[in-house]
């Protein structure tokens, strides 16, 4: 009986609880009658809701008092559906075309995404946002498939990045084309990242060759924030507080102890035939305590320290139907990880644009940057880590009474080349300073004196004005106990005599000056016959440079404090200066159509002339040609829902290359320099030739070929991206060598030819989950380099140039090791050494090299230059990113990853071999060979060259594959209802890092180099920790 109770109240219960409920079902499907599988049906103000089927069906129990219905689906537009009496609807969501249909910069305008046929990469401002980002060049590092970003350094004021698209495709300067708003810059770092809206990189020829003979190693379009039509003014403030370290890569782990450094000395100078550095005695009295730990100085943790960075920017943008508007000022005070280093940064910007009558548009874009550099040890490019790894551990830092202090080598002598020196005295005595003005602006004006005939006019001007003064002081330094040693009973020994000389104090300064002046005018039309629509443009530029340069320095200052030319000797001055210019005019056009935004069609041709060539070959003329299929505009692409957008293009055009240090290459020129002459008594001013000039000289020419297909599947939510190309550039210029009975020692000529091969992919993944959005992305490229020829002319293996370490010759990639090979053996015995090719000093415990070659081109049982093989490059064949977005409610995570493989390092001298010219040494060699502790990997320690680096062999070549996480942000937006009451309309918090982690085998410095990074060290990278937060109101 109570069974049956208990049954009956259930049921009462269900229908209860049916009677506070109800059930929709109902289907959901886009504009075309396709339903959406994994759409989202919640019940709006509540956490109920379903998902739809595979048949794009759902079924939910809704609360009786439930209002409405909110479908959301990946890829359309979300929907609200009110909920009526029915219990079934059939819900049609609207496609968001905002990511096909985006508008994509390109040269001279701008095109739909889904239109485009050439190989264009694209970044919003959603990618600089937050990041511990102080030059807008790092912004591009891991974003954009077949673009290699290389930060050399992470110096205040110095750490941009080196940019390099679709591999080294010339000899000579690799660096893209660079427009800032449609003005030419020679670098993004002088923008405030948190300017810009938008970049576009511009990698094939289709999409580059409007830009002609500058466009040869891609093009980089930068467009900075614009006002609203929105009719009120919005303000935005971000501040941050950061510091920066070195990252644990750039350090070089160097020997402290004095006792462990001298017995290393010492070893090195036996092995290699000669007498010890110190005596017994002297090692001795080092191991007293007190000065053992005097003198077991880490110079690198007195040098290097941490930084402080703290960045302001306030921005206001808005604007009416007519007028819009973008203001910004931004400061950012960066103290640098050297001692007593910093950079300020002071950016402003206005951009303005008006409709001032019906047909007419007029607008400026206007921005200006300012720097303040100072860095302690000489110009910013001259830092390394040279200085502190020469220093020894044999004195502290500074005497007791705070004068630099040096090694001992009165009572403590030492003998042989030994690093005597203090690494503080550059830092603590110099004060170099850069002060840099940058000013860029564009004028135009929109009129269209007919519907779709646009008229456009541009002046544009980029200013650079810069100064350096540069003051090289004259430490005081002092043996480090010269107390002791003045104070002691028998002493002969003089103050003098203890005082080390650094040299007299030198003061130089320099003015630089650069005019970029580049007005340009341009008229499109569009129109449309039927489904056949064409745009048209066709413009004119002309573009003049202007450069100036001036020196002066004095030296034999006799005081650190005053720092007038006049305190100087006069005998001592030295002036120079130097004053150039070129200029191009230019004719260009474009040409686009498509059929039904089916089949797509364009040309694009630019005509250049340049100052930089003669007469002769003065005007080139740059060609492509770009077609697109957009396939799932095809009906029979309606059968397979799943792929919402499918696109196969295919480019081919020819790009140009003028970038020389010789803004006159084809005439002879005389200089002044070293021609004195003696007359009588008297030495007059001389001229003599300097440089041998070729009239035929001309273009390089890039011709590039490309295939690609984009993918987008689910509505978008997975998109795909591939591209092959073939990139070949002949006519490079080349310094060519001449016989010196000409007098001349090169010539500037088109000789060399280059090849680069590639593929670029990237695939991403976009979905919500509710209130979890997730955004994914990878990207990868492997590009192929190799060298036609050189001297087409010379036949053979003499057509290559040596060059230390590195070779160029044909059939090889640019920047490849020639090397001796190293077997991965040690020598263990003499039996050994007698037994294997001969190797000139060689004795066990030295590396054994891989006899190859000789003189007849056979193994010849001697190891030396013939031996030499191609193995590695310094360029990475690969190079690839990934970035990580999610978004849970007002919390936010993201991160990007950057990475290269198959790329080389050389390492030489102080760090990488022992003792170099009686520098420290690294730590790495406290595991050499020696006869009571033979080692199979590391070989004994010598001194000078000897028979492991008497040729460049691969045991210094080292892999610097890897693999860094280069931002990592979090951050978190507080409900709207909260800040509402204080005017707010949005406030996020956050907490970001750079160069958190970096996994990596490299065994030098940090992995991250640019191309021309020294062998014998580096430049530090930093990690930046930065928390912040953002105000709009």
């Amino acid at each position: 009986m109570k069974r049956k109770l208990l049954i009956l109240f259930l049921l009462l219960f269900s229908v209860f609880c049916e009677a506070q409920e109800r059930r929709i079902t109902g289907v959901v499907k886009s504009t075309d009658g396709v339903t959406l599988i994994g759409a989202s049906v919640l019940v709006e103000g509540t956490k109920v809701g379903a998902i739809t089927d595979l048949n794009g069906n759902f079924s939910i129990l809704v609360p009786e008092k439930a209002e409405k219905l909110v479908i959301s689906y990946i890829g359309f537009l979300p929907k609200v559906q009110p909920l009526l009496k029915t219990t079934y609807f059939e819900i049609t969501l609207v496609p968001d075309s905002k990511t096909l249909d985006q508008v994509v910069v390109v040269g001279y305008g701008t095109q739909k995404r889904t239109n485009l046929t050439g190989a264009v990469g694209v970044i919003d401002a959603s990618a600089l946002e937050n990041k511990p980002i102080t030059s807008s060049s790092q912004a591009l590092a891991g974003k954009i498939a077949g673009v290699h970003i290389a930060q050399g350094s992470g110096i205040a004021g110095d750490d941009g990045a080196q940019i390099t698209i679709r591999g080294l495709g010339t000899l000579n300067n690799t660096s893209p084309l660079i427009l800032i708003d449609g003005v030419i810059s020679n670098s993004m770092d002088v923008l405030n990242p948190s300017d810009i809206a938008s970049i576009s990189v511009l990698k094939d020829a289709a999409s580059a060759s409007i830009y002609g003979s500058q466009a040869g190693n891609g093009v980089i379009l930068i467009t900075t924030k614009k006002g609203t039509k929105e009719g009120k003014s919005v303000f935005n403030y971000e501040g941050s507080w950061s510091t920066s370290q070195i990252t644990k890569n750039s350090k070089p782990k160097m020997i402290t102890d004095p006792i462990v450094f001298m017995t290393l000395m010492n070893e090195a100078r036996v092995n290699s035939g000669g007498l010890p550095a110190f005596s017994e005695e002297v090692i001795e009295q080092y191991r007293t305590p007190s000065y053992r730990a005097a003198a077991s100085t880490d110079w690198f943790d007195e040098i290097v320290k941490k930084g402080v960075i703290q960045q302001h920017d306030i921005s206001a943008r808005g604007g009416t139907q007519k007028t819009q508007y973008f203001m910004s000022l931004g400061y950012m005070d960066q103290k640098a990880i050297i001692l007593d280093g910093q950079y300020k940064r002071l950016t402003t910007r206005i951009n303005i644009e008006s409709q001032i009558a019906s047909k007419l548009k007029v607008g400026v874009n206007f921005g200006y940057t300012y720097g303040n550099q100072r860095t302690p040890n000489g110009s910013i490019t001259d830092f390394s880590l040279l200085s502190i790894m020469r220093g020894t551990p044999l004195n502290p830092p500074h005497t007791d009474d705070g004068y630099l202090a040096l090694p001992d080598n009165t009572t403590l002598p030492f003998t042989g080349q030994i690093q005597s020196g203090n690494p503080l005295a550059e830092y603590e005595s110099n004060d170099i300073r850069e002060y840099r003005n940058n000013i860029n602006g564009n004028m135009f004006f929109e009129f269209e004196p007919i519907k779709n005939l646009k008229l456009f006019g541009n002046f544009t001007a980029n200013t650079n004005l810069d100064s350096y003064n540069g003051w090289f002081g004259r430490p005081v330094a002092r043996n480090w106990r010269y107390k002791e040693i003045i104070a002691a009973p028998k002493s002969n020994e003089s103050l003098g005599s203890l005082t080390g000389f650094y040299g007299y104090g030198r003061l130089q300064q320099q003015s630089t000056r650069s005019y970029r002046i580049n007005p340009y005018f341009r008229a499109a039309y569009k129109f449309s016959l039927s489904k056949h629509n064409f745009s048209i443009l066709g413009g004119i530029s002309k573009e003049s440079n202007n450069f100036d340069w001036i020196s002066t320095e004095r030296g034999r200052f006799e005081s650190n404090y005053v720092r007038v030319f006049s305190a100087g000797d006069p005998s001592t001055i030295q002036n120079s200066s130097r004053l150039t210019k070129n200029a191009i005019v230019s004719q260009f056009g474009r040409l686009n159509y498509d059929f039904d935004n089916k089949y797509l069609f364009e040309a694009n041709i630019r005509r250049d002339g340049s100052s930089r060539f003669g007469p002769n070959y003065r005007y080139g003329v740059f060609p492509s040609f770009s077609a697109g299929w957009v396939i799932t505009s095809e009906p029979f692409m309606k059968k397979i829902p799943a792929i919402n957008f499918l696109k196969i293009r295919a480019s081919w055009g020819q790009l140009g290359n003028q970038a020389l240090s010789d803004d006159f290459p084809y005439v002879a020129k005389i200089s002044y320099k070293d021609a004195n002459y003696v007359w009588g008594n008297t030495v007059f001013t001389g001229a003599r030739a300097d440089s041998y000039g070729n009239p035929d000289l001309h273009w390089e020419t890039t011709t590039m070929s490309d295939i690609g297909l984009n993918l987008h599947l689910f509505n978008s939510s997975v998109q795909f991206e591939f591209d092959y190309f073939d990139k070949k550039s002949t006519g490079i210029l080349y310094n060519t060598p001449l016989p010196l009975e000409t007098g001349f020692s090169s010539v500037f000529t088109n000789l060399a030819s280059v090849r680069n091969k590639g593929i670029e992919g990237a695939v991403s993944f976009s979905k919500k989950f509710n209130k979890l959005t997730v955004d994914v992305g990878i990207n990868a490229s492997r590009i192929t380099n190799k060298i036609l020829s050189i001297n087409p002319d010379v036949t053979g293996e003499t057509d290559r140039y040596i060059k230390g370490e590195k070779i160029l010759t044909r059939n090889s990639p640019i920047d490849a090791y020639y090397l001796v090979k190293w077997t991965g053996r040690i020598f263990q015995s003499k039996e050994e050494v007698d037994q294997l090719p001969h190797q000139f000093g060689a004795a066990p415990g030295d590396l054994i090299f891989e006899d190859f070659s000789g003189p007849d081109g056979k193994p010849d049982g001697v190891i030396d230059a013939y031996d030499r093989q191609i193995l590695g490059t310094q360029y990475p064949s690969w190079t690839y990113g990934g970035n990580i977005n999610l978004r849970y409610g007002s919390f936010g995570l993201s991160a990007d990853f950057q990475g290269i493989a198959d790329a080389y390092s050389y390492g030489s001298h102080e760090y990488f071999y022992p003792t170099f010219q009686g520098s420290n040494i690294a730590e790495h060699w406290l595991n050499r060979w020696t006869p009571d502790r033979p080692s199979l990997t590391t070989p004994r320690v010598w001194v000078d060259n000897g028979p492991n680096t008497d040729n460049f062999n691969t045991y210094f070549l080292m892999n610097r594959s890897y693999l860094r996480l280069r931002n990592l942000l979090v951050s978190y937006e507080l409900p709207k209802k909260l800040i509402e009451k204080v005017s707010l309309q949005n406030l996020k918090v956050y907490m970001s890092a750079s160069n958190l982690f970096t996994w990596t085998n490299y065994q030098g410095f940090d992995p991250e180099r640019k191309r021309e990074a020294n062998s014998r060290g580096g430049l530090p990278q930093t990690m930046i920790m930065k928390f912040g937060l953002t105000l709009t109101f």
